[in-house]
């Protein structure tokens, strides 16, 4: 009696631990918590008359248990997806790699990578919109194909927004896409 006793005591404290083990927080461990992933490039309808109509269409992917919370706008093309905010970050000062025409990776020279300007992002104005991207959930974007080149790539801020917080401010996060990114077959449409 003493020892079935023992057992059931001994049950008990073990069911306890499994339900007070912590879930992880990344749902998918071979991925980080958040990323931006390639889903096409395909035409697009350009916000002004200075950019290009090839558009690089990625996902928002939030990998982790907490919501992500990212400024967006309503680009009013019809396009599916939203606007996202981003900045272009160059990479290269002075000497960029790209491919070259058999698809060997090499430098550029300092002359090539100096004529080869980036693009403004899209900077968000002091009021802006937000959206929450549920665990699991992506959300989907474009932007100009040439905000990634072979020396710049474009960035996007994003927060952790945990429903108990209670905090102001949460701490930026910062994802970023260059066209390295990109599967090769489709690096050639960004620098031929």
């Amino acid at each position: 009696m003493i020892i079935r006793t023992m057992l059931v005591f001994l049950l008990m404290g073990i069911g306890v631990l499994a339900q007070d083990k912590p879930q992880d927080f990344v749902l998918d461990a071979a991925k980080p918590y958040a990323y931006l992933k390639f889903d096409r490039i395909a035409d697009r309808k350009p916000l002004s008359s200075d950019e290009i109509s090839r558009g690089l269409w990625l996902r928002l992917v939030n990998n982790c248990r907490i919501p992500i919370e990212i400024e967006i706008f309503n680009p009013g093309t019809g396009d599916p997806g939203v606007g996202v905010y981003d900045d272009i970050i160059l990479t290269h000062s002075n000497v960029g790699y790209h491919l070259g025409k058999f698809g060997e990776q090499g430098k550029t020279s300092k002359a090539d990578a100096s004529t080869a300007q980036p693009p403004k992002g899209y900077s968000a104005p002091e009021v802006v919109s937000t959206t929450m991207i549920a665990p699991g959930a992506s959300l989907l974007f474009s932007v100009p194909l040439n905000h990634v080149g072979p020396t710049w790539r474009l960035q996007v801020n994003f927060t952790l927004a945990p429903p108990e917080s209670k905090t102001v401010q949460q701490p930026k996060n910062i994802l970023s896409f260059g066209m390295y990114d990109l599967p090769p077959d489709y690096q050639r449409e960004v620098h031929p």
